[in-house]
């Protein structure tokens, strides 16, 4: 679960420490898509600006292949 009001990350979830990329609102976006997290229109949407927008696919490429890896 998410703690939205302190700006957390769900469960498990902690981002380095002083790297303002974590602190961004996209980046908790596309957690919290990760995570199964929002309603279906914030879920689209987030699918539509991955293919649709290269560079936030770039930005996303990375918590995506950490998140999708075999654990």
């Amino acid at each position: 679960m998410t703690d939205h009001a302190s700006g957390g990350t769900p469960s498990g979830a902690t981002p380095p420490d002083g790297d303002p990329m974590y602190q961004t609102p996209e980046w908790q976006q596309l957690v919290d898509y990760l995570a199964g997290e929002g309603s279906p229109e914030m879920r689209a949407a987030m699918e539509r600006r991955l293919s649709d927008d290269p560079e936030f696919a770039e930005f996303a490429a990375p918590l995506l292949l950490a998140w999708r890896a075999p654990v």
